[in-house]
Formats: structure tokens, sequence, C-alpha cells
């Protein structure tokens, strides 16, 4: 979700199945996660801009379809050590404290042990938002368009991203041109 979004970490980690709408392919970003220790609450999203909807893709819908379907055999497979927290996530502890909300320091762990699996650099989770960014942009998505996206209120962080990519394709279409 991250890398097809470029949502923020602790935006996803605060989804509910609620904020998931496959019909009309959106992802209504409204929380971020908040978990300073074992407790956790939900807080309104970063800034105001950064409540929005995000369109998804087809693909990305297949992917979310095909994990409900294992996330709902999960969650009956433990029913009886369900945790009612009062909020439907989409994205769960497996381990212990089933129904409440995946902790970011699991999220690294799973990234770090990928990344010594395949003899990869250090990944972390908005590595996923900056790729995204970067993808856009060299698609020839607009700055404004994909500021928005990104929920960021000012133009500053999408541009510095943004121009970074972009000075490439500036270089690549003088040597087209030439």
């Amino acid at each position: 979700i991250m890398a097809y979004t470029g949502m923020r970490i602790g935006e996803v980690l605060a989804l509910q199945w609620q904020d998931i709408d496959l019909k009309k392919k959106i992802i209504h970003c409204r929380h971020t996660l908040f978990r300073p220790n074992a407790d956790f609450s939900l807080q309104s999203a970063k800034t105001s801009n950064s409540i929005r909807d995000i369109s998804i893709t087809d693909n990305l819908i297949a992917v979310i379809k095909e994990y409900r379907k294992q996330f709902l055999m999960f969650k009956l497979e433990h029913a009886d050590k369900w945790i009612d927290t009062g909020y439907d996530f989409v994205f769960t502890a497996r381990t212990k404290d089933f129904g409440k909300p995946v902790y970011d320091t699991t999220i690294q762990y799973w990234l770090d042990r990928l990344a010594k699996q395949n003899n990869m650099p250090h990944l972390y989770p908005h590595l996923f938002r900056h790729t995204h960014v970067s993808l856009l942009a060299e698609a020839g998505v607009s700055l404004p368009a994909i500021r928005e996206r990104l929920g960021h209120s000012s133009d500053k962080i999408t541009e510095k991203i943004y121009l970074h990519v972009t000075r490439k394709y500036k270089s690549d279409a003088a040597m087209k041109f030439e």
C-alpha cells in the first residue's frame, strides 16, 4: 500500500477496513497511528492536507482483496484471542495482541530481514513513499498532483524529491533533442 499510494507508515498502520472503498477505488486517509508505548491512539492525520482520498489501481485492489481473504481466515482462526479495540484495523498483530495494530518497529524488523536475506541495502518504510514520488515524477505526473496525493501542505518537500528526479529527464531531453 505504501508503494502504490505514497502513504506514511503511521497512516497505513491506522487504516481500517472502512477506509478502503474498493468500488470507488479510493483509500480514505484520515488518521495516523500514535504508539509511544504498548498502548496506541489514532490521531488526526499529520496536517489538514494529509486528510485526503487516494485513488488506487486495479492491481492494488486485487492485492487488497486477496489480503482481505487471508486476514478474515486469520481472524477466524484466532477469534478466541482477538482483542476488541473498537477499531477494525487492516494490519493487526500476528503473534500476540491480536486485533491491535502492528507496531512500526515490526515493519522495520520485516524490512531488515528482507534486506539481509536478499543481500540488499538497508530498507525503511519511508523509502516506499520516496519511491512512489520518484515513479510519479518519472511518469510525468505534475508537481501539484503529486503534492495532493502525498498530502503535503507545501510544495517544498515534494519539489525537493520531484526536481531531483526530473533533473535527469531534463538532461535526457537535451540529449534526445541533439
